[in-house]
């Protein structure tokens, strides 16, 4: 192919691409909504899973008390004396805000270590019989680890095996 073609073809491929994306149609004015539902999406990155889980603790209801609402640090709030209040109008809401995180991303820690199914279990064994005021942490990271860890090996070891046999 001579000079003159590849200018050619570089020409019309531009102006492909110039004419495809002329036709397109914007929607909303090419202007991209901001979805507030962040379970709409399974599919996101990694920066966006922080960024829903995130979405996720904001939302908040008028039946919970200030000190009940769940943030980024994993506290509870509720002692054995708010058991009552806490599980008779925060505990559904704050189940629901846990579900949205782990839908999101679900290896979410929060700060204080504990994990999605770590609050959930002390919101149950809470409301059943009492709350200490502790956060009861199951060993599920450590699980979640070691199988990660376990699958690296075996691939690695089959690469290895393949490579000196083929």
């Amino acid at each position: 192919m001579g000079k003159g073609g590849k200018n050619e073809y570089v020409w019309c491929l531009l102006v492909g691409i110039l004419l495809m994306s002329c036709c397109t149609k914007a929607e909303d004015g090419g202007i991209k909504q901001v979805i507030e539902d962040p379970r709409k999406n399974p599919n996101l990155s990694p920066f966006e899973q922080w960024l829903s889980a995130y979405k996720c603790l904001q939302n908040v209801s008028d039946s919970c008390a200030d000190k009940f609402v769940l943030t980024e640090l994993g506290n509870l709030g509720v002692t054995s004396n708010d058991t009552n209040d806490y599980c008779k109008a925060c505990a559904e809401h704050t189940r629901a805000v846990l579900t949205c995180i782990s839908m999101v991303k679900r290896d979410y820690q929060f700060r204080n270590g504990a994990t999605v199914h770590d609050l959930n279990n002390t919101i149950t064994n809470g409301c059943s019989s009492g709350f200490t005021g502790d956060i009861i942490k199951s060993n599920s990271i450590r699980v979640y680890v070691s199988n990660n860890i376990f699958t690296t090996t075996v691939s690695a070891l089959m690469a290895w095996f393949l490579i000196t046999n083929f």
